[in-house]
């Protein structure tokens, strides 16, 4: 009989080690001490007193508590005065506007936006109010957005230079005017109150 060669023969060794299992059997241990001996609910390491807060913290969260509910406190505008409400009107009617169909907006339409704002009658209420839902915080009170000419690098879409800025839903606000239509109020917010910001109108 003749004997196999060398190579085969390392070959067959190779296969036989391959189909034996080299894996550890896994042993359990039992539940672990840390389980058994550390509660797993966390509530169990707040003490029973309750958590003591420092008095720079009591501090802070005062003022968090003034600056977030501010608006209700003010018995009259502190964003802008009556001079400053009109800013939108007298930006607007100094360079064309254009709407998102690239057209110019007329000036009849402007016009007929600024005298919807009722600025002569500004301050005309005290409400406090709260933001029932996202809303934008518009320069003049209408929802359409006004352009500077497309033509012109970096205006046009999506610089929309009647959105001031919005406030998020369960934001305190104060209300110190209306417009004529009924539609869009002057709101001031905790957020949007620095008085270079000026006049915002609240729209959905």
């Amino acid at each position: 009989m003749r004997p196999l060669p060398a190579f085969l023969a390392a070959a067959i060794v190779l296969m036989v080690a391959s189909c034996s299992s080299n894996e550890n059997p896994i042993v359990s241990t039992g539940t672990l001490r840390d389980i058994e001996r550390i509660p797993q609910d966390a509530s169990a390491f707040i003490p029973v007193e309750g958590i003591s807060i420092p008095q720079s913290a009591e501090r802070r969260l005062g003022n968090l508590r003034d600056y977030w509910y501010g608006p209700w406190e003010r018995t009259q505008p502190e964003t802008c005065t009556p001079e400053e409400f009109g800013w939108a009107a007298a930006s607007f009617r100094k360079r064309p506007t254009f709407g998102p169909n690239l057209l110019e907006v007329p000036a009849r339409e402007i016009e007929a936006v600024i005298a919807n704002a009722q600025l002569d009658g500004y301050p005309s209420q005290v409400v406090r109010a709260i933001a029932l839902h996202n809303a934008s915080l518009r320069a003049l009170p209408s929802s359409d957005p006004f352009f500077r000419d497309f033509r012109e690098a970096g205006e046009g879409y999506p610089f929309d230079y009647n959105q001031n800025s919005a406030v998020w839903a369960g934001t305190p606000l104060f209300l110190s005017h209306v417009s004529l239509d009924g539609r869009f109020v002057a709101a001031e917010s905790p957020v949007f109150r620095a008085r270079n910001t000026r006049h915002s109108t609240a729209t959905p």
